[in-house]
């Protein structure tokens, strides 16, 4: 047997109040009530309702602030919201759906309208439902494998090297010894960079990242996050005899999380250094203002990828039988860059011609 949707009714007339709810109580909803949007907040606050019709004009909290409340608060998000109003000016109208309306009806109305409008809005939030059920289990199947096949080589490389150690520990010289120590540790790291990218993900796909994000914006000087991220990454650029020429304004900001503004900008970077020429290899970084857009040029000089290479780079998951963990691993990184642009409103993308090299452009809305 099928449970019972229930509904939360918000009005401050007690006839239309009654006369919705018999409605919907007749038609075999359960209901909850208040008489506005304070009192309904309260009522959610106990129990969730699966779908909310309000009205608009009530004392203490007016069905707008109602509307924008409910709205603030991950766990109420998705539930379908219908104003039921006699207030029905085009620009009430859209202030509703500015906040986050689903539906907008005006009073006088028809039994029959309401319930369609409350059947179709509760069908489209199961197949919401279905679907993202579908994504999780679809995306912890690839996360599932991703992190068994990614872990086996590295766990593997440190089992070997332990098994060496306590075998020929005593006729191992401490010169071959520490070099074997140093091998374990890089396959630790290489553990740790690969979970750690994996909860990312993970972080970002289950729509965390997106609600902090969104609360906690501020103004981010591009120089000051280049800055940061040139200083973490020039001994990785000296080891691999890259050279990073920039040419950053100053007073050039976005709008997002410090943070993941420095992190988007170094897993491109990084990319670049590890992909630039091993010999003599050199990365150029370029910031300008285009509109409404900071738009960083990111270009190196090494291998060119086909369109069908650089049509994966930003594909979750994607991997060939040749890669190599390493491999995985920084494509994982741009990904992760490429979702968190996306985020911050921003796209990221890639060319690869013969005579310039492989250029990123990432664009942040200023």
């Amino acid at each position: 047997m099928a449970e019972k949707k229930t509904i939360l009714v918000v009005d401050d007339d007690p006839v239309m109040l009654a006369s919705v709810s018999d409605i919907l109580k007749i038609s075999g909803y359960a209901l909850l009530t208040a008489v506005n949007g304070a009192q309904a907040l309260q009522v959610m606050q106990h129990q969730t309702p699966d779908l909310i019709v309000a009205d608009i004009m009530m004392p203490e909290m007016d069905g707008y602030q109602f509307c924008r409340a409910a709205r603030e608060n991950p766990a109420w998000r998705a539930i379908p919201f219908v104003f039921l109003t006699a207030r029905g000016e085009r620009d009430d109208m859209r202030r509703g759906y500015g906040l986050g309306a689903d539906h907008y009806m005006t009073k006088p109305f028809e039994p029959e309208d309401l319930l369609l409008v409350v059947e179709t809005r509760l069908q489209r939030l199961a197949e919401v439902r279905e679907t993202t059920r579908k994504e999780i289990e679809e995306t912890k199947s690839k996360l599932l494998a991703a992190l068994g096949d990614d872990l086996n080589g590295p766990l593997s490389f440190i089992y070997d090297y332990i098994s060496l150690l306590q075998e020929s520990r005593r006729s191992l010289s401490d010169e071959t010894t520490e070099e074997i120590l140093g091998q374990m540790r890089r396959g630790v790291d290489e553990i740790v960079e690969v979970v750690e990218d994996l909860m990312t993900i993970v972080y970002i796909d289950s729509g965390a990242a997106e609600i902090e994000i969104e609360r906690n914006r501020e103004h981010v000087e591009i120089a000051f996050a280049l800055q940061a991220v040139m200083k973490k990454l020039n001994g990785k650029a000296e080891q691999h005899g890259v050279t990073i020429s920039s040419l950053i304004p100053t007073d050039l900001p976005v709008f997002g999380i410090s943070a993941y503004v420095q992190d988007i900008y170094q897993r491109v970077i990084d990319y670049s250094i590890k992909s630039a020429r091993p010999v003599d290899g050199h990365v150029w970084i370029r910031v300008e203002r285009r509109d409404e857009q900071a738009v960083a040029s990111i270009r190196h000089d090494g291998t060119i990828l086909e369109p069908e290479n650089l049509a994966r780079l930003f594909v979750p998951f994607y991997e060939s039988d040749q890669d190599s963990l390493h491999e995985r691993s920084v494509h994982c990184g741009l990904v992760i860059a490429e979702k968190l642009a996306r985020l911050h409103g921003g796209s990221i993308t890639v060319q690869s011609e013969p005579v310039e090299g492989t250029t990123f452009t990432i664009s942040l809305p200023v």
